[in-house]
């Protein structure tokens, strides 16, 4: 079920939406804000959209190697916002993309919008599929450092969880996060752009559409409907048509029509390859704990 869902070529296309709801949280969007990421906005979503794949879907030795990348990049990503939020366990003053509750909420709208682009796709899943579609997820989320006691146990808790969180002062838009995605929808979509955004306004919870300046109206209903068509269109493209552009490569590369390990492995290759390997940075130690938490946990998990 996880590898459908996730496999579902649309989940790379439609990233605006998730892109817009992890902008949304407050420490997240002045991470990104501050980033690389707004200079290099589709290099860098192509390395997202690798490394959950790798993570998800590679063997052990993959899954870890993806997953440390990662966590190494992200404990290099902190600072200090620009104004405080108010929350009711006080005031928050600073950000770091190794933020617990954070990664949680980023792992929440990978989940959440892959279910969501399946369910546009082939109709409502029963409550079953989305159980077992969320227990396949788990090593994601425990791969992203997660803590184990902070990840909900159950799909119910977790679309609880989710629809808590987006009503909760964390997500507050803040006035560079907003700026942020204005330059980062620009560069990342190009002309399909406008149609992009007015998917993502009419999918979007109308707290997070309305921080971002978005409005739904009858011109953004009929491009939304527009995209919605083609996408429609392409899912029913047979399967060597409607492969995404970075599987295909993949296959080429690899000389094998097994999208497997053996290619996902060479995807590990094409991120170092892509010019974004890490730097050790000698001013400040990196603690792989709450990683190696995860993968003791994993562990367990799978002999479950």
């Amino acid at each position: 079920m996880g590898s459908k869902i996730f496999g579902l070529n649309a989940n790379f296309y439609m990233g605006l939406t998730p892109l817009y709801l992890q902008m949304a949280h407050y420490g997240v969007g002045e991470a990104v804000a501050r980033g690389t990421f707004i200079d290099h906005p589709f290099t860098r979503s192509l390395m997202t959209y690798l490394g959950t794949s790798l993570i998800l879907f590679g063997d052990k030795a993959t899954s870890i190697r993806a997953a440390l990348f990662v966590y190494q990049k992200h404990a290099q990503v902190y600072g200090t916002l620009d104004h405080p939020i108010l929350t009711p366990e006080g005031e928050i003053t600073h950000y770091k993309a190794l933020d617990p509750a954070a990664l949680l909420w980023v792992f929440a709208t990978f989940v959440m919008s892959a279910l969501s682009n399946y369910e546009f796709f082939y109709g409502p899943m029963s409550a079953k599929e989305k159980e077992s579609f969320y227990r396949e997820t788990r090593p994601l989320a425990l791969l992203s450092a997660i803590p184990p006691d902070i990840l909900p146990l159950s799909f119910a808790a977790f679309e609880t969880y989710y629809h808590s969180m987006i009503e909760s002062p964390y997500i507050t838009i803040t006035p560079r996060s907003r700026k942020a995605m204005e330059d980062i929808t620009s560069k990342i979509s190009g002309h399909l752009s406008p149609y992009l955004k007015a998917m993502s306004a009419v999918r979007l919870p109308p707290k997070i559409r309305d921080g971002f300046g978005m409005r739904v109206d009858r011109a953004t209903e009929n491009l939304s409907k527009k995209a919605e068509t083609f996408f429609r269109a392409h899912e029913k493209l047979p399967a060597r048509l409607r492969r995404s552009p970075l599987e295909s490569f993949v296959r080429e590369q690899v000389g094998t029509s097994d999208w497997s390990d053996t290619a996902l492995t060479h995807s590990l290759r094409i991120i170092e390859a892509l010019g974004l390997e890490l730097e050790a940075n000698s001013n400040r130690r990196i603690s792989l704990s709450p990683l190696t938490i995860g993968l003791r946990t994993l562990e367990r998990y799978r002999r479950v």
